[in-house]
């Protein structure tokens, strides 16, 4: 099981910098098995980006009101 330490430290180790603007699209499933789950990837990404980066998420759903029908 993969903690919030660890993950931060992945993390840092592809290039992520304190301050830096991340875009995640991420799949625990991917990731393996986490500690607590979803909570502590995004801990992790949160202290390696600092308290002077900034996280963005992607969202989207199945329909959407923009897309004709």
């Amino acid at each position: 099981m993969k903690t919030r330490i660890e993950i931060a430290a992945d993390l840092q180790r592809l290039g992520i910098q304190p301050g830096d603007l991340v875009m995640v699209h991420a799949s625990l499933k991917a990731i393996g098995g986490v500690e607590i789950g979803a909570a502590t990837v995004v801990g992790a990404l949160l202290d390696a980006i600092g308290p002077t980066g900034t996280a963005m998420g992607y969202a989207s759903w199945d329909r959407s009101p923009y897309e004709g029908h």
